[in-house]
């Protein structure tokens, strides 16, 4: 199914853009290389301006709606926030709080194997001062900090303290118990995530299939008007095909 919505789409690009610019050009020929470029910033605006946050948008009900069947309420008021578009406010996953649980998971994951090593306790401050002169260990925190914590408008180097202290007061470092409450937590953002990018895909389909019904009106009202033509400006007020000029050409002898 996946080659055959490909194949679909591929020739469907193939002809969209030539179709669009020649009919443009030889219908309207009077706007020239303005209505060409028209045409396409009306599509680019309509992708950038409208088509994306509305897939977005789409995306985030889905994925709400989604963690409110499987009664993951309290989840997503966890790792929700409130954002504005063209559609107004609504509520959406923070990337940065979703970005805490996989590295809180990470931090985990690396403390569990030193302090099998040491005999400390996975939480334990002891573990993190031994953990303090660790470079991977030291990268990871890094990492932490800059993609679920560090402020926006902040781009000032940390010392290792500073960030291990904030990853520590986000609650990031966690025992057993809190990291199995993180991979169910994680399991259920990527699955309700995963259908909801789909559902929401299904849904913005309507779209394109609306633009194919409008060129197939286009090929009915060619056919049902004697077929598709250009328009000559050279023909005055009566505009006439180019075809239809050649042929008058051809038929009128040479003096």
């Amino acid at each position: 199914m996946i080659l055959v919505a490909a194949t679909v789409y591929g020739m469907g690009q193939c002809f969209f853009w030539p179709v669009t610019l020649g009919i443009v050009s030889e219908r309207f020929p009077k706007g020239g290389a303005l209505t060409l470029n028209a045409i396409a910033g009306v599509g680019m605006l309509g992708v950038g301006i409208i088509g994306m946050p509305l897939m977005g948008y789409v995306q985030d009900r889905y994925i709400r709606g989604g963690l409110t069947e499987r009664d993951s309420s309290a989840l997503y008021e966890r790792v929700q926030e409130e954002k504005g578009s063209i559609f107004g406010k609504y509520n959406a996953l923070d990337m940065k709080k979703v970005a805490r649980i996989q590295f809180a998971m990470k931090l985990h994951d690396l403390r569990g194997k030193a302090a099998d090593a040491g005999a400390l306790g996975v939480a334990s401050e002891a573990l993190s001062k031994k953990l303090a002169k660790d470079a991977k260990y030291q990268e990871l925190v890094g990492q932490a900090y800059d993609a679920s914590l560090r402020p926006a408008d902040d781009a000032s180097e940390k010392a290792h303290d500073v960030m291990h202290k904030a990853v520590v007061d986000a609650g990031m470092i966690v025992d057993k118990k809190g990291y199995d409450g993180l991979v169910a937590d994680a399991k259920v953002l990527q699955e309700v995530s995963r259908s909801a990018k789909e559902n929401a895909m299904a849904t913005v389909a309507v779209l394109p299939l609306i633009m194919a019904l409008c060129y197939v009106g286009l090929i009915v009202y060619f056919k049902a008007t004697g077929g598709y033509r250009a328009l000559d400006l050279t023909a005055g007020e009566h505009q006439v095909s180019t075809d239809e000029a050649v042929a008058d050409a051809e038929a009128t002898p040479n003096e």
